[in-house]
C-alpha cells in the first residue's frame, strides 16, 4: 500500500485483515457495533418501555432467560466470557 493510499483502498486492506484474523462472522458483529442506527432511540425506547421501572426491565430479563435452554445459555455466557477476556 502506497502512502497516498485512498480511503477505499485502506478500508479494504482492513476488511480483509479482519476477515482473516476474524472471521467474517465475527468481522460483521464488531463492524456493526459502530454503525448508526436508524430511528429515535428516546421515542421507541418510551414506546417499549412505557411506564416500566428498571425493576420491572429485570424482571423480564429474567423471565425471558428463563424459557432458553440451559444448555444454550451456558453457552452465551461462556462466549461472553471469552470476548471480555
Amino acid at each position: 500500500m502506497s502512502i497516498a493510499a485512498t480511503a477505499n483502498e485502506i478500508n479494504k486492506e482492513a476488511f480483509e485483515v479482519l476477515f482473516r484474523e476474524l472471521g467474517v462472522s465475527r468481522t460483521i458483529r464488531f463492524i456493526n457495533q459502530y454503525s448508526v442506527g436508524n430511528g429515535n432511540y428516546i421515542e421507541m425506547k418510551d414506546k417499549i418501555f412505557n411506564g416500566m421501572t428498571v425493576e420491572d426491565i429485570v424482571s423480564e430479563i429474567k423471565h425471558r432467560t428463563e424459557k432458553i435452554p440451559k444448555k444454550k445459555l451456558k453457552l452465551a455466557r461462556k462466549r461472553t466470557k471469552k470476548i471480555k477476556g
